[in-house]
């Protein structure tokens, strides 16, 4: 029996997204992203075609590059609003769609992030995720905090981070401390909630958590660290994982690597669902999705593309000529520079402006154009070719792209059978893994759980 595939929708609280430049087509209402009518949009098109969770990714400030001025001027980045916020307003119009919200762990101490993710997974009846990010100095200006340390540092106080939430979430309340008993007038039972304690290098604490248990405790946990450090700590505590836009290859050595280490943290590594990023331009023919893509290329901004293409890369590309090859950037990159090389068909080397381009129409991200058969096999080759779970789709234009998914592609993927056709109720784990609300008792949170 074919995998049922999962989708995520992935975007930021910014104009054009991971498109530069797209923000001025017609199809694209980015530059609204300050009105709530467009996330009550983009979420009632998400859960109208059954789409998993809309995952909303943040940069908590423009890279510190020379060229930066470009990226500000295409709107790549900054400005950017706070996506926790908008939460709450998409959660009144859908009932099954799940939110997973990137929160940084070195700008802000566990105690008020466990609250607001408490507070969000209330609001959402079970529906929140946490994308479980750290800080390079590369990617922030100096805001004279612990975002800005090395690798496996960063890693370290992840771990740190993570356990304090735990605690909070998982520890301080039993399931029967709230029993609003009207006639005595208790509501909570005193004997059933538990003060904390917790020491560790960058944080101590003793206290209660402030919210009540929420419908999932813990939110759904999202990582997508590539490096060593970052792969072992997926490993111990992701419950979904993202490899990002990386050749087929790569992503399956990634996901092959990162169920082998679950296993050895004692975890069933199927329960960790891999998401690869993808952009999807469709349409109702080959021929017409083609034309789409030429359309979208006519808006492309090179610049910002450029500038974006510099923050995945971690290296200022704006020192180099734009007919440089791609190629000869090797020694000055840490990630394999095939990861950002396309073939050409007339064999003329892949060089920088072309970088920039690809990077304005979805990032780079591995793209699939074409008609709804022609996107639904290429979906159906990359599960079987690299054991993901499922995409996290990027957009060109917001909501157009996800739009014409919805209207296109889900359809052909419920004909296969290898898309739900309605949504599995409960909480967004219960939707995701099958396996219930809370979190399964061989992860590292179900330590501090109490009855």
């Amino acid at each position: 029996m074919a995998r049922e595939i999962l989708l995520n929708a992935f975007s930021n609280f910014g104009v054009a997204s991971y498109a530069p430049g797209l923000w001025r087509h017609p199809e694209d209402k980015s530059a609204n992203c300050t009105d709530i009518s467009y996330w009550v949009e983009l979420a009632e098109i998400l859960e109208r075609g059954g789409i998993d969770s809309l995952f909303l990714s943040d940069v908590l400030a423009a890279p510190n590059l020379e060229g930066r001025e470009a990226g500000l001027r295409s709107g790549v980045g900054v400005p950017a609003g706070d996506p926790f916020t908008v939460i709450p307003a998409m959660a009144a119009v859908t009932d099954n769609l799940g939110f997973v919200v990137t929160g940084n762990v070195g700008y802000e101490h566990p105690f008020l992030f466990a609250r607001r993710m408490s507070t969000l997974d209330h609001l959402t009846n079970g529906r929140i995720g946490w994308n479980i990010v750290t800080s390079s100095a590369f990617f922030t200006e100096d805001k004279g905090v612990a975002g800005e340390l090395g690798s496996a540092d960063r890693y370290q106080h992840a771990d740190e981070y993570a356990e304090v939430c735990y605690r909070l979430w998982e520890g301080s309340w039993a399931d029967d401390a709230v029993v609003r008993d009207h006639e005595s007038g208790v509501h909570t039972r005193t004997d059933r909630i538990f003060d904390i304690d917790h020491a560790s290098p960058h944080y101590q604490l003793h206290c209660l958590h402030q919210c009540a248990p929420s419908p999932q405790r813990t939110p759904v946990l999202f990582q997508a660290g590539v490096s060593a450090e970052g792969r072992g700590f997926a490993s111990r505590h992701a419950e979904a994982i993202l490899t990002g836009s990386l050749p087929r290859e790569l992503v399956a050595m990634h996901v092959a690597s990162v169920r082998q280490q679950a296993a050895e943290f004692g975890r069933d590594p199927r329960a960790v669902k891999c998401f690869a990023a993808v952009l999807i331009i469709t349409a109702a023919s080959d021929e017409l999705a083609q034309e789409k893509y030429q359309d979208y290329i006519r808006y492309a901004d090179a610049e910002g593309g450029r500038f974006f293409a510099s923050t995945v890369m971690a290296l200022d590309l704006t020192q180099f000529d734009w007919d440089m090859p791609v190629a000869e950037l090797r020694d000055k990159v840490e990630r394999p520079i095939e990861w950002f090389i396309r073939e050409k068909l007339d064999g003329s080397p892949w060089t920088i402006r072309d970088l920039a381009i690809t990077a304005s129409v979805g990032l780079g991200a591995e793209t699939i154009i074409g008609s709804p058969s022609t996107v639904a096999d290429e979906l159906q080759s990359w599960v079987d070719a690299t054991d993901l779970d499922g995409f996290n789709l990027i957009a060109v234009t917001t909501p157009g792209t996800y739009a014409d998914i919805v209207e296109h592609v889900i359809p052909e993927l419920r004909r296969r059978g290898v898309y739900k056709q309605d949504y599995t109720p409960g909480t967004y784990r219960n939707k995701l893994t099958g396996r219930g609300d809370r979190l399964p008792v061989e992860h590292p949170a179900a330590l501090y759980r109490v009855g």
